[in-house]
């Protein structure tokens, strides 16, 4: 038996049991208490169930090949070595660099979503498995999966100068029908304000945003609760200015591309049949306003997340009349008239510097014009 310190009970101790069972015994003043571990089979459970590579046998490799190795959400059974954690909360902002996240995300949720087939329409947040001709692992954050990750158990003893190689790739995969030409566009993430002379939240002035000066941030402002679950809000941030946009529709129903939303109220205080919206930031906000606004572009993703969102509004509050009006535009990876958007939309930037796409090799049955901000045409050859 090994004796256990205990600011509550006196003379306890610890004790593994020949068939690997656990027995901890412990007295209170005159109360004693046994309590033995009964774990599901004769073996002390090893931590997730997980073993630590030792590379003093050899070099650790692992490819993906292998569509058995994952085929339940959310088991790695198969990969004794490899653990992927869902990353909730470990970063407060998109755009985070990962070589800055320290925090340890074990405690985070173990997640894999396996045997997905379609990158483009599959949207849940974490990591996931995708049984293409070339199989691999995609890693994608969200507002709830902040930072997914993945976490090799290795055991370097004896080993020195450790070097780690891996290849990376971008997912994006695009299915056009047979004799079809296809155009996607590059996506937009901006937002401009304008203040009418005399308005409070804008202080009467101009402002205009994007990747290059910020953060942008979009999710559903209630994604559990079935009341409100389809209202909006998109944040922006850059160290020094903040704004907050919400958007919801009479009922709670999902917004709608194509809509002019009238007679709203400030958000999440109009009622049942009215629309919803608030825009206020660096430190200013209505108590009370009257508004209008207008979706261009909504696409909902999984859970909490806001894939593309594209709307103009007005709003003017506390009695102001309508020529006091703060408006503005909020464009959130949008793309013009609802084209697919090119293969930097879910890129992050990294030290505010705009990312530029390269093509490494071109179309084998058709013409194809690639720009540098993602986007292209694709024309098939006849017969294709």
């Amino acid at each position: 038996m090994t004796p256990v310190g205990s600011s509550y009970f006196q003379n306890t101790a610890v004790a593994v049991q020949s068939d690997g069972k656990i027995v901890v015994s412990g007295s209170d003043n005159s109360n004693f208490l046994v309590t033995r571990y009964e774990a599901p089979s004769n073996n002390l459970p090893t931590p997730l169930n997980l073993t630590y590579y030792k590379l003093v046998t050899s070099d650790f490799l692992q490819d993906w090949s292998n569509t058995n190795l994952i085929t339940t959400d959310d088991d790695w059974s198969n990969l004794p070595n490899i653990r992927g954690f869902r990353g909730d909360g470990l970063v407060s902002r998109i755009g985070t660099n990962p070589q800055t996240v320290l925090a340890d995300g074990s405690a985070t949720p173990v997640d894999v979503n396996a045997n997905q087939s379609n990158p483009s329409t599959y949207t849940n947040s974490g990591i996931t498995e995708f049984a293409l001709s070339n199989p691999t692992i995609a890693l994608r954050g969200s507002s709830t999966a902040t930072a997914p990750n993945l976490v090799i158990y290795l055991d370097a003893s004896g080993r020195q100068n450790l070097q780690l190689s891996f290849t990376l790739r971008d997912n994006d995969t695009y299915f056009v029908s047979a004799n079809t030409s296809f155009q996607t566009a590059a996506a937009i993430t901006a937002l401009t304000l304008d203040s009418d002379r005399g308005n409070y939240i804008g202080q009467s002035d101009y402002y205009s945003y994007t990747l290059d000066t910020g953060k942008f941030r979009a999710s559903r402002v209630y994604p559990d609760n079935p009341s409100s679950n389809n209202a909006i809000q998109i944040n922006y941030y850059d160290g020094i200015k903040s704004w907050y946009l919400s958007f919801a529709a009479p009922f709670n129903a999902p917004l709608t591309a194509g809509t002019t939303y009238t007679g709203a109220a400030r958000f999440p205080f109009q009622t049942s049949n009215q629309p919803g919206l608030d825009v206020s930031g660096d430190g200013r906000g209505y108590n009370s306003l009257t508004g209008q606004f207008t979706v261009n572009q909504i696409v909902y993703g999984s859970g909490s997340e806001i894939l593309n969102f594209d709307a103009t509004f007005q709003e003017y509050g506390d009695g102001d009349p309508a020529s006091k009006s703060f408006k503005g535009r909020i464009q959130y990876y949008a793309t013009p008239n609802n084209l697919v958007a090119g293969v930097l939309t879910n890129e992050t930037y990294i030290g505010n510097t705009a990312l530029k796409a390269t093509l490494v090799s071109g179309t084998n049955n058709g013409s194809l014009v690639f720009n540098s901000d993602g986007s292209f045409t694709y024309t098939p050859n006849a017969g294709f």
